[in-house]
């Protein structure tokens, strides 16, 4: 049997007055043959491959939260799934959480997590023209938190 691994990654959001902001960072790989993919702008999160104390999805996003931005979920219940997909044997699931969710103050400097550089994390309002900037794999996931946030029609 084949195990599977997955990617757990979240879409955090707040308003501010009157108007959805999401928290997204920069990752630039730091691997030669994949320079080329550039700065890609991403959700928070990680894949539990090479983390065998991750057993669940929440054991992976909790731990990815923590190292990329020193945030600590306070409780489960307010996570909603937002994207599932399962893809050989790769599985990619997005949780949808508002800030409040959080205890912890975001971390305020550039840091470098396993062959990746991460820029600091970033409030960035929702418009238009966001979907293209995000990274093509993270696309759909915003996509499905619009929809559930009730911003696109």
């Amino acid at each position: 049997m084949t195990k599977i691994h997955w990617f757990a990654g979240a879409i955090i959001y707040r308003m501010v007055d009157g108007v959805l902001e999401l928290l997204l960072q920069n990752s630039t790989t730091t691997i030669p043959k994949y320079r080329w993919q550039g700065v890609q702008t991403k959700f928070p999160g990680g894949r539990n491959k090479d983390h065998p104390e991750d057993r669940t999805f929440l054991d992976t996003l909790r731990r990815e939260l923590s190292e990329e931005l020193h945030l600590k979920l306070k409780d489960d219940s307010e996570l909603k799934v937002v994207y599932d997909v399962i893809q050989g044997d790769h599985r990619k699931i997005f949780y949808l959480v508002s800030v409040d969710a959080f205890e912890g103050e975001i971390r305020q400097v550039p840091q470098w997590d396993a062959t990746t550089i991460l820029s600091v994390p970033r409030w960035v309002r929702v418009d238009e023209s966001l979907y293209r900037k995000i990274y093509r794999t993270h696309r759909p996931a915003f996509r499905a938190a619009l929809l559930l946030l009730n911003k696109v029609s």
